[in-house]
């Protein structure tokens, strides 16, 4: 009873952080989607759902090995995806996909989103987060592109198409999808006027040390 009482908490959860990506523009009618990892088992937002609409009941639980369906309801076309990351991170206990409009503009660029702060740094233990070329969404070949790299990142932009981004917990997975669409931005504007400063590997090494070695 209390695994159960707590997936229906952070189920709710994840409601609420998949309405607060329609709320900022992250998603449009029925793009994006979301899941949570409990045990061996997927729960993912229906296909075609409202993420401003989702109830703890409407998600659909899938076999995380295996991919199956576990009982009735269709999951999201993007689950492959979500399956991937799972199957790549132990640690991935929520994935969301949507489409910031900013991120999509530098994938669509085909390069990498640099760190430009220090939160970046924090929050996504990298110095840049990858892009994978254009993959027709909803594919095993776009599932097995994200896989690769979601190993050694929390979010891969996905070109053309968006961001998919794991966490620990709901909290982390919402955080840093907000942080990429920010840096995404902040990237853009600084690129208008000239070549920004990025944040590099030895910055992320003296920002660690310092907040060690600070009392």
């Amino acid at each position: 009873m209390l695994e159960r009482t707590t997936t229906e908490e952070t189920l709710q959860a994840l409601c609420e952080a998949a309405r607060e990506l329609v709320r900022r523009g992250l998603v449009s009618g029925k793009g994006g989607n979301v899941s949570l990892r409990a045990g061996h088992t997927m729960y993912i937002s229906p296909r075609g759902a409202l993420l401003n609409r989702l109830s703890p009941g409407a998600f659909v639980r899938v076999d995380i090995p295996s991919g199956e369906v576990i009982g009735e309801g269709t999951p999201s076309s993007e689950h492959p995806m979500h399956l991937a990351c799972y199957r790549a991170r132990a640690d991935a206990r929520a994935v969301i996909h949507c489409h910031p409009a900013h991120v999509i503009a530098v994938s669509a660029l085909g390069r990498p989103l640099p760190a430009m702060t220090p939160d970046f740094l924090i929050h996504m233990r990298a110095t840049e987060l990858p892009v994978v070329p254009y993959i027709t969404p909803g594919t095993q070949a776009l599932a097995k592109a994200v896989e690769k790299h979601i190993e050694d990142v929390p979010v891969v932009l996905l070109g053309n198409h968006g961001l998919i981004a794991i966490g620990t917990t709901v909290e982390e997975a919402l955080t840093r999808v907000l942080l990429a669409e920010e840096t995404a931005r902040i990237y853009m504007l600084a690129r208008m006027v000239g070549q920004p400063r990025v944040l590099t590997h030895q910055d992320w090494e003296d920002l660690q040390e310092a907040r060690y070695s600070s009392p």
